[in-house]
């Protein structure tokens, strides 16, 4: 009579199958070379804002510009030699971006309105006084200043950081833009209740990127939030 057979010894291969998937897993969420250069690179950028004088808008623009842009920008694409559309400069999903674009309002404003509230927010938010009373001023400021900083503050946390690390932490990484935005306004002396609006532009611009892949609709989310959130406030003033 023929002798039964061994049991297969498949539960050693499951396991160390296992092993290996878990490996591999906490490899490619674990920091790599590149990724260590590319937050030194993020942090000398923020500090060196903070280090260089800004006596007035035009010294800030121009410190702003070398390095929440022109650095980085330079980093990618000599030091990674990647392309720059790799970094949210592409028009992306246009669908899921007006979709989120919108959500991302919405969810915002409600922010904004338990802020008012709640929070006394219109006893705290302010604005330049020059633009309280002038149309004019007010349209140049919002489109040509507050529009060129949003500019700078999209690609460097939206577009460098979190495209940085978009792949590998994935969700994680919008929180990582909006800690280091937090960061930024923190050494910068600006983390108040003027820069509320930007701050709740800076965590939903992470998902309006996440879903788009663009930076266009961020921007476009951005800018939008912080003219009507201002208008708002100015409304709120004037009667």
């Amino acid at each position: 009579m023929r002798a039964p057979s061994p049991p297969k010894a498949d539960l050693p291969l499951k396991e160390g199958e296992r092993i290996r998937k878990n490996y591999h897993m906490n490899t490619k969420n674990s920091l790599n070379k590149k990724d260590i250069i590319s937050i030194l690179m993020m942090f000398f950028c923020l500090f060196m804002v903070k280090l260089f004088p800004e006596k007035d808008y035009f010294q800030k623009l121009i410190v702003s510009l070398t390095f929440l842009l022109a650095v980085p920008a330079l980093y990618i694409k000599i030091t990674l030699k990647e392309d720059l559309k790799d970094f949210g400069w592409r028009a992306g999903d246009w669908k899921r971006g007006i979709t989120w674009m919108f959500l991302s309002l919405a969810g915002a404003f409600l922010i904004l309105t338990l802020l008012y509230q709640y929070a006394g927010l219109a006893e705290k938010y302010y604005v330049p006084q020059n633009i309280i009373q002038n149309f004019g001023l007010f349209v140049f400021y919002e489109t040509v200043i507050a529009g060129f900083f949003l500019i700078l503050y999209e690609f460097f946390f939206r577009g460098f950081i979190m495209f940085s690390f978009l792949k590998k932490w994935k969700t994680a990484s919008i929180i990582l833009q909006f800690s280091a935005f937090l960061l930024f306004l923190i050494i910068t002396k600006d983390f108040n209740w003027g820069s509320v609006n930007y701050i709740i532009a800076s965590f939903f611009s992470g998902i309006v990127i996440y879903k788009s892949r663009s930076l266009l609709y961020s921007y476009l989310f951005s800018l939008l939030f912080v003219i009507i959130s201002d208008a708002v406030y100015i409304n709120s003033l004037v009667n």
